[in-house]
């Protein structure tokens, strides 16, 4: 792929944190499609302004503070790409590596069964 040398150089962007990207393109965009997922399933800017700040609330909720890290490993579908801005913009660190044996972990309400290794 390569760059249009036309093409204009965005302004402003490189002093605007994630977060208020998505709050900035959910005001501006609303409820245009933001993304859509193979199952035809979609999500409007709106929605994922709203969801990404729904996740940080729960994250926040169940005691996960910044700078700690959150096991993130899901089917791949919409909500892996709201569950990973939820944790960022929440200033807290993504993982998708298996914990050391022996740490502690806590558990998503809506977890059905339990890990086979605990991790914090």
């Amino acid at each position: 792929m390569a760059i249009d040398p036309d093409w204009p150089e965005p302004s402003g962007f490189a002093d605007e944190d994630l977060l208020s990207l998505i709050r900035r393109q959910g005001e501006h965009y609303g409820y245009r499609r933001f993304m859509s997922f193979q199952d035809g399933s979609s999500m409007s800017f709106l929605e994922l302004r709203d969801r990404v700040a729904g996740m940080r609330a729960r994250l926040q909720d169940m005691g996960v503070r910044p700078g700690d890290r959150v096991a993130l490993m899901l089917k791949n579908s919409l909500f892996y790409p709201v569950a990973w801005l939820g944790i960022v913009t929440g200033g807290r660190r993504p993982s998708n590596q298996l914990p050391p044996e022996g740490s502690r972990c806590r558990l998503h309400p809506r977890t059905q069964r339990q890990p086979s290794r605990r991790y914090g």
